[in-house]
């Protein structure tokens, strides 16, 4: 072997452990991934909200018309002296004013809300730009989101970073969404649950727990060795392997649907079954896990 070989292969055993070092580390871009996913999702928020000020302008514009056509009819029933026709009218135009007034409150609720997405939009953005290292970012949908500190004090903003320990609560009719750390998965919650960040590392991976209601978990995480998706409940513990699933949990039983992958369910007495796509499963403190059955996730709302 010459000398300029031997050179060259000193070189690359010189850069080997450092690459080997680079490789176990993740990637610099996984913050920016869960932001930019977050933005994404707000934007959609935003462009939703904005189509609903479209549509209850629309609605107004109609409601006005009618009040017109219906005030016109009443002009020309009194002008004719016609009592039944007015008496008619009259109630047209009480009606029409009432339908007025309903679409100036829907425009009023609509625009609020749009106003709202838009901020949650810029604030986004600051996430997006600002380069820094960030955990996982919780998105108020709508209704009531609060987040739960673990010193038991709320945040006065929602929308922003969860820590570990944050508890993500929501109220009847509220929804939230959670995108992990390294933007490979996503929680949507919906209303009266209470779901806490118990670790988020894009080393080691993600752990949350469900402690009531009703989540749905999407695209749990990309393949990579070491990094895990797990979800706890009152009743079991949930591995999960790349997939999609809904849970349901409550003190006694725990709910599992499953319409991509497999989810490991475990119990506390260290029993375990696997609930596999199309499948679904509920478990309980005193009966363990029933029979799987069929289940097709098609249809229901987030």
């Amino acid at each position: 072997m010459s000398t300029p070989q031997i050179l060259a292969m000193k070189s690359k055993l010189v850069w080997l452990p450092v690459l080997l070092c680079l490789s176990l580390y993740p990637p610099l871009s996984s913050a920016e991934s869960t932001a930019q996913k977050a933005l994404s999702f707000a934007t959609e928020l935003r462009e939703q909200a904005a189509a609903a000020v479209q549509k209850a302008q629309d609605r107004l514009s109609v409601a006005e018309s009618d009040l017109r056509i219906a005030q016109s009819v009443l002009r020309d029933s009194q002008l004719a002296n016609d009592k039944e026709a007015v008496s008619i009218s009259e109630m047209a135009v009480t009606e029409s004013r009432r339908g007025v007034a309903d679409a100036q409150k829907l425009l009023q609720r609509a625009r609020t809300l749009l106003a709202e997405r838009e901020r949650s939009v810029q604030d986004m953005r600051f996430w997006t730009e600002s380069n820094r290292p960030v955990g996982a970012l919780v998105v108020p949908v709508e209704g009531e989101v609060r987040v739960r500190r673990p010193d038991g004090t709320y945040r006065d903003t929602v929308l922003g970073a969860a820590q570990a320990g944050d508890r993500i609560e929501t109220a009847a009719g509220g929804r939230a969404r959670l995108f992990v750390a390294d933007g490979s998965g996503e929680v949507q919650l919906n209303g009266n649950t209470a779901f806490t960040v118990v670790q988020d590392d894009v080393a080691s991976g993600f752990l949350g727990e469900l402690e009531y209601g009703y989540g749905r978990f999407i695209k749990g995480l990309r393949a990579k060795v070491g990094r895990k998706f797990e979800v706890r409940t009152p009743v079991a513990a949930l591995a999960v392997r790349g997939t999609r699933f809904e849970v349901e949990a409550k003190a006694e039983t725990t709910w599992v649907g499953v319409s991509e992958g497999v989810v490991a369910v475990t119990l506390p007495s260290g029993d375990m079954v696997e609930v596999a796509a199309g499948t679904q499963r509920r478990c309980s403190k005193q009966q363990g896990c029933l029979s799987a059955a069929a289940w097709d996730a098609a249809g229901r709302t987030e």
